[in-house]
């Protein structure tokens, strides 16, 4: 009994283990798409301070949106559906990423780089041809977080445990794209690499999914809610909705981190 103990412990330990190393090696992979996208947008659109606000609010932009549609999908969906869309979103991420040296480089740069763009033109531009992946890498957070926990309604649980992880792997991959890979190749390979990594990401998350691999999400059936118990004075005058609910707070936390992703990694790719 102890034995069979011991041996569900060590399981759910490599699990944990194994979906961390996923989620350090997609922040790892975001964060080298970042300096390369924003490095090659500097060429079209300029590194005056207006041209880098609009480059910044554009990721800031794109990873918001995702981020709040991830969290809207992941409540709609179950554990295993959850690491399949996971993902969809990772290799949404590889494809634009192994062509996006011909958007931004051929298409941008070498095409309409001579374009005299108005800025309200060039923030629209630039919003288009990032959305798509920024969209994707938003979406990831939610849909792993609640896919890693048995009560969907509660996955606080993994969310910082993810964020650290997720952090730990951007500061590798800004740390090992600064100093390390743009001075071995050049910026098209850097880019296949990194969708090399995000595809290894899709590819684990797609086999968890397969073989059914992961907590299995508990369903509360019962429709007895229990005793009632009378509401203290301090929350008997709040008013309906004042509370913040699992839903809000995880939004709040991807719009966060949306947004403080770029901005603390911002200075490493300048």
């Amino acid at each position: 009994m102890r034995t069979s103990s011991h041996s569900i412990i060590i399981g759910a330990v490599l699990l944990g283990a194994a979906f961390l190393t996923v989620f350090f090696t997609s922040g790892f992979a975001a964060l080298l798409y970042q300096i390369i996208w924003q490095r090659m947008l500097a060429l079209f659109g300029g590194a005056d301070i207006q041209s880098i606000t609009i480059i910044v609010s554009a990721f800031m932009a794109g990873l918001g949106f995702g981020s709040l549609a991830g969290g809207h999908l992941a409540d709609r969906l179950r554990g295993r559906a959850r690491l399949i869309a996971f993902a969809g979103c990772e290799l949404a991420v590889a494809v634009f990423a192994a062509v996006s040296p011909a958007i931004y480089y051929d298409i941008l740069y070498v095409r309409l780089g001579d374009w005299a763009l108005p800025r309200a033109a060039l923030a629209a531009l630039v919003f288009l041809v990032t959305l798509w992946p920024t969209f994707f890498m938003g979406m990831s957070l939610p849909l792993l977080a609640t896919a890693l926990t048995r009560d969907a309604r509660q996955p606080a649980r993994w969310v910082p445990i993810l964020y650290g992880w997720n952090t730990l792997g951007a500061a590798a991959g800004s740390l090992t794209a600064s100093v390390l890979l743009f001075r071995a190749v050049d910026f098209s390979t850097s880019a296949r690499i990194g969708a090399l990594l995000s595809l290894g990401c899709a590819a684990a998350a797609l086999v968890a999914a397969l073989a059914n691999i992961g907590p299995r999400e508990t369903i509360n059936t019962n429709p007895d809610p229990g005793p009632r118990t009378a509401p203290s004075p301090a929350t008997a005058s709040r008013p309906r909705g004042a509370g913040c609910s699992a839903g809000r707070r995880r939004q709040d936390f991807f719009s966060y981190r949306a947004s403080s992703r770029l901005s603390q990694s911002w200075p490493c790719s300048s």
